[in-house]
């Protein structure tokens, strides 16, 4: 004859949950029970990176998870440094940038180009030229807005605008101004409408 002897209930002992978070569900295998009224661990007090720019995308590796309000720190602002004049000068410091007034400074951009009528008027566009004369026949003065660092530009002249030959030189440079002549073929100065482009440091 079989006896079936039913156990005595008794109280059993609450472990601390052990659930962690993964990518895949699993089988647990500790033979313990945990109260319907526990705390189940899911997020840390870890900080979130900082963004970087330039920073690869990663899944990470943590088993517990950032509060939804949590947020991510931000690389510092990322405007570029502004190039003083003597790097502009010398091209060097490549990661800054050129501003705006200081791209005349550039060794590879004109400091100062007009465009002079024959009367020595300033009747067309000009850039760093404050003021154009005729002095005397076919002698121009230019003024420079900007003064040169020294004489030791350069000055390109051009006569247009007319089928005949003339020859157009530089007489005087100055750090304030520069005196343009414009002879014709015969030698002989003559009034005529000119171009000049002037490279060199201010």
């Amino acid at each position: 004859m079989a006896i079936n002897v039913t156990p005595i209930p008794k109280l059993a002992a609450m472990a601390a949950p052990a659930f962690v978070l993964g990518t895949s569900n699993a089988a647990g295998d500790a033979n313990t029970v945990v109260a319907s009224n526990s705390t189940l661990l899911a997020f840390d007090s870890t900080a979130p990176s900082t963004i970087a720019f330039g920073a690869s995308p990663g899944a990470g590796s943590g088993t517990t998870a950032s509060y939804r309000n949590h947020t991510h720190g931000m690389a510092a602002d990322p405007s570029p440094t502004e190039a003083n004049k003597a790097q502009m000068e010398a091209e060097t410091a490549g990661a800054l940038y050129a501003p705006p007034d200081l791209i005349i400074n550039s060794p590879g951009v004109s400091v100062a180009w007009a465009k002079v009528a024959a009367d020595g008027s300033d009747t067309y566009l000009q850039h760093n030229v404050s003021g154009l004369a005729e002095a005397a026949t076919g002698v121009y003065v230019i003024t420079f807005d900007v003064d040169m660092a020294d004489n030791g530009y350069a000055v390109t002249l051009s006569c247009s605008n007319t089928p005949n030959a003339y020859f157009a030189m530089t007489s005087i440079a100055g750090t304030g101004s520069v005196t343009a002549r414009i002879l014709n073929s015969s030698g002989t100065l003559t009034s005529q409408q000119f171009g000049l482009i002037v490279m060199g440091d201010l």
